[in-house]
């Protein structure tokens, strides 16, 4: 996920244009906010010790969204900031949190079976269930928590930064048109279970296509080999799935290489 988040605010909205201003300045200002007070910071990974289950270039990491995010704060949402500002803030602030995106090494569980396959579009879902999932559970002990306020942020991060463009427009047609977020959206639960259905939605669009990594093909999650309590009779039991979710997008497997 950390990978994923480096490309995702560095090189996706660094190469949108020479400014960030408007709904595109709107869109990543919220986005790190999400980012900043939903992004995982521990972990219930099986078999791991104590101290690893605190993840620590995870914490280092929100401490930048959170400094983005009160730098974008100050300059104002009718601010016009040149990429190159952006960029150098950004870049100080990796250095000051010690680099927390191991942007070096291997996308680990997204590694696809040759480079053109998964990697970033798998970090980027993965990272966007972790951080509805995260929501909720915050929500939880949140009067006021509004459950589409996370999606609508990722949504509109898709809709002014995402490079793929006709990945793009089937996101936001379907969730403004034919799967409408807002339609769809209203119980806590939602702000994650939703996003589950929009990925399946997009999984049976693609299933066979000339981008389906051919070792890991496009299949309704949960599979039955992970959550074999999830279907009856061939159907999704929501109940199971919202008690699946909670679980897997918790257990993140840490880093344990260099903190």
């Amino acid at each position: 996920m950390l990978k994923a988040m480096r490309y995702a605010l560095f090189d996706e909205v660094t190469r949108s244009g020479k400014y960030l201003t408007g709904n595109n300045l709107t869109a990543i200002r919220d986005f790190y906010d999400v980012l900043a007070k939903n992004f995982p910071t521990k972990t219930i990974y099986y078999n791991i010790t104590d101290e690893n289950k605190q993840l620590s270039k995870s914490k280092r990491a929100v401490h930048l969204f959170e400094k983005m995010r009160n730098y974008l704060d100050q300059k104002g949402m009718k601010d016009v900031i040149p990429i190159k500002e952006y960029k150098k803030k950004f870049i100080n602030l990796e250095a000051e949190n010690n680099d927390p995106f191991p942007v070096e090494i291997d996308w680990e569980h997204c590694a696809g079976s040759s480079p053109k396959f998964r990697g970033y579009s798998c970090g980027l879902w993965t990272t966007f269930h972790a951080l509805t999932v995260q929501a909720y559970k915050n929500g939880l002990n949140d009067s006021k928590f509004v459950p589409i306020t996370p999606l609508v942020a990722i949504r509109n991060w898709v809709n002014n930064f995402f490079g793929c463009q006709h990945c793009r427009e089937h996101f936001l047609r379907m969730t403004t048109q034919t799967f409408r977020m807002e339609s769809q959206v209203h119980q806590p639960e939602d702000t994650f279970m939703y996003l589950w259905q929009v990925h399946n939605i997009v999984n049976a669009r693609l299933r066979g296509q000339d981008t389906e990594d051919p070792e890991f093909p496009k299949r309704q999650f949960p599979p039955d080999f992970l959550c074999s309590t999830c279907r009856h009779e061939g159907y999704f039991n929501n109940e199971q799935v919202k008690d699946f979710l909670l679980i897997y997008y918790n257990a993140i497997r840490p880093f344990l290489g260099r903190k």
